[in-house]
């Protein structure tokens, strides 16, 4: 369907979900830009799931389940939110999103777990001889350990790049989907990386007021970096 969208070929029988879809792409005025990459890369992880519920799987699998959605997440950003403006194809420019990704797989697992999606790879469990249940025994917190190590380089090194974009709005965007992960994370870490069935860390008042203080300051840093580089 999203093949045939974009040749213009829209079929006359879509479903009111499919029609979000033609709605969408009808609008795409720029070749293999940010709104295809939204797209293809979000309905290849929606295809991903819809095919592995009750099975294990590989290490190569969840990276590249985190890679489509980081670079799914960072264009749909860019695009919806800041269009129109070049920005800066460098080798951290979807790190913010893969560690959003993989802070949010860790927050959703005991609730994906119940459900049949197993988001710790094949390979780690068959080597420590543990099952996907076995969230309180010391390999699977080690795993959540390194994941929350991973998560985090990853954003850190995505923000590097968010500081360098001249889209504030696209700037401010970007640093609240990295803090509302980060709040996870740094749960997890005082559970001693057991992982809790829900976190509701961003309903917090407290929360609220970080992420609006994290506004204002952001702006503040980008007008002066911005007076800065004029005079």
């Amino acid at each position: 369907l999203i093949d045939r969208l974009y040749l213009n070929k829209r079929p006359d029988d879509l479903t009111p979900e499919e029609e979000i879809l033609a709605d969408l792409i009808s609008h795409d005025r720029e070749e293999n830009g940010g709104l295809q990459s939204f797209v293809r890369n979000m309905f290849a992880i929606i295809e991903f799931d819809a095919f592995r519920k009750g099975r294990l799987i590989s290490q190569d699998e969840l990276t590249w389940y985190s890679d489509r959605l980081g670079k799914s997440v960072v264009d749909g950003i860019q695009y919806f939110v800041g269009n129109g403006y070049p920005y800066p194809a460098s080798d951290d420019r979807y790190l913010a999103g893969i560690g959003a990704h993989i802070a949010h797989l860790l927050r959703d697992m005991s609730l994906d777990t119940a459900d049949g999606f197993i988001n710790i790879p094949r390979e780690y469990l068959e080597a420590h001889g543990i099952g996907p249940e076995d969230m309180e025994s010391p390999s699977y917190r080690a795993w959540v350990r390194d994941r929350v190590e991973l998560a985090r380089q990853h954003l850190c090194e995505g923000k590097r790049y968010l500081d360098g974009l001249d889209v504030l709005r696209c700037k401010i965007v970007g640093y609240w989907y990295c803090a509302r992960f980060e709040g996870v994370l740094d749960t997890v870490e005082r559970d001693g990386y057991i992982l809790r069935p829900a976190y509701n860390e961003r309903r917090k008042p407290s929360t609220q007021l970080k992420m609006a203080w994290l506004g204002v300051s952001l702006t503040q840093r980008h007008i002066a970096s911005s007076l800065r580089r004029s005079s």
